[in-house]
This record gives structure tokens, C-alpha cells and sequence, in this order.
């Protein structure tokens, strides 16, 4: 959160952008000296997490989905940082809403869509589970996309893509996709008689995608020049008709 807007605080960022660096590498130093920390932890995590594969039900393949959607959490929800970061002039305020926006996106998605489900489905299930009418429900469902910067849903639909998902949650994770083909008498079906819709990939990618807008856009709030403004071609002057 105090990345861009701490160096203006103690005026030190226009002496920054004084320098041959430029302002793409400024703020992709910004960014991944935030997420070193992140990134470090990972790391360390990889031999404590290969212990699943002891108890069985889990695959490595599973393993490199996890990380996947940790490691594009930690690049979106640092985009989003430093973007509030370049855009907001006080750390304290900038704090602040970074605070209220992973929230928002996570808690805060997850409120409207169980609210959102509950409403207009009376729960996650259609027809309280059963298997009937799922299609005609569908068009009172909440879109998908409202969850796709939610990294708690992505990681769910990861675990749920194994032999030992969770049962319950993953009949959520069905919902949410809008996969007709999950349900099996009003029971999920962990992947073994029907096809599975996984969600995990378009979320991955919604945050990936949005990572690099808010990069770009913070290069913009960074720069002292609008390095990209669109210039229209300047008409010349007409001659008069005594001139040479």
C-alpha cells in the first residue's frame, strides 16, 4: 500500500524518476519486492504440502493447480496494492482502501452470492438439490464472474478436482459453474460418471489479465508525462495565394 505513495510522501519520487530507470522497471521493482516475502513462503511451503501425497487422493498435478491460483492471487491482489499505491497520495488512505477492496472481493463476493443464490433459488442447489429444472434456474443464478477474484472459491474448485474433494462444498463449486452435468441425483459427482466444469482456470486468468492492466495503469499514474497520449496529425497551414 506504501509503495509509490510513501516515496511521495518523503519526495523522494520525483528525485526517482530523475534517474535512468524507467518507469516500468520502478514499478515492477515495487511489485516484486512485495511479493519476495510471498513468493519466499511458497517456496518454503512445497515439501510440508507434498506430505497430501502420503495419504493418497491427491496428485501433483493437483499440487501445481494450487500454487497456480496462489501465485496469481499474490500477483493481483499486489497489482491491486501498488495501483492504489500510485494513484492514492497518502500511505494511511491508501492502507485503507486496499483493506476495504480485499474485503470486498473476497468476503464481500461471497455475501452477494450466497444472498444473490438464496433469494431467487431458496439456496446453492436448484430445486433443493434435485436434478429437475436445473436449466430453467439458471437464468436466475448470480453470474460467475462475481467470484472470479475470489481466491477461496478457486482454491475449493481445486481441492474438489480430487478423488477426496469435500462433498458439500463442491456441490457449491457445481452451482457456481452452472454445470448441469455435476449433479447425480441431487449429489455431486466427484468427477468419476459425469464431466467436470472447472472454474479455477477463468479465475486464474481474470486475475491474471487484471494484474497487467493495473501494472500498466500504475506505469501511467508513475510517469510525469503521458508517455502514451494519443496525438492527433497537426493540418499545415495553407500557403496564400501571393506567396511564393
Amino acid at each position: 500500500a506504501g509503495a509509490i505513495s510513501l516515496e511521495r510522501e518523503k519526495q523522494t519520487l520525483d528525485l526517482l524518476i530523475t534517474t535512468p530507470i524507467s518507469s516500468l522497471a520502478i514499478v515492477l521493482g515495487k511489485l516484486l519486492s512485495a511479493l519476495s516475502w510471498i513468493l519466499l513462503l511458497l517456496l518454503a511451503s512445497i515439501p510440508v504440502t507434498a506430505l497430501v501425497f502420503t495419504f493418497g487422493g491427491v496428485g501433483p498435478d493437483d499440487m501445481v493447480k494450487g500454487y497456480i491460483v496462489l501465485l496469481v492471487t499474490a500477483l493481483f491482489y499486489g497489482s491491486v496494492g501498488l495501483f492504489v499505491s500510485a494513484l492514492v497520495k497518502r500511505t494511511q488512505a491508501a492502507t485503507v482502501i486496499n483493506l476495504v477492496t480485499v474485503i470486498a472481493l473476497t468476503a464481500g463476493t461471497g455475501f452477494i452470492f450466497i444472498f444473490w443464490s438464496t433469494m431467487t433459488n431458496q439456496g446453492f442447489l436448484p430445486n433443493g438439490g434435485r436434478d429437475d429444472g436445473f436449466v430453467e434456474s439458471l437464468g436466475r443464478r448470480p453470474p460467475e464472474a462475481l467470484l472470479w477474484f475470489n481466491p477461496f472459491i478457486a482454491q475449493l474448485d481445486v481441492v474438489c478436482g480430487t478423488e477426496t474433494g469435500f462433498g458439500g462444498s463442491c456441490q457449491i463449486i457445481s452451482a457456481i459453474t452452472n454445470n448441469p452435468a455435476a449433479f447425480n441425483n441431487g449429489e455431486f459427482d466427484n468427477g468419476f460418471g459425469a464431466p467436470r466444469d472447472s472454474y479455477w482456470p477463468r479465475a486464474a486468468i481474470a486475475m491474471a489479465v487484471t494484474s497487467l492492466i493495473l501494472i500498466v495503469l500504475s506505469v501511467q499514474l508513475v510517469s510525469p508525462t503521458r508517455r502514451w497520449r494519443i496525438r492527433g496529425r497537426r493540418s499545415r497551414p495553407q500557403p496564400l495565394a501571393g506567396d511564393a
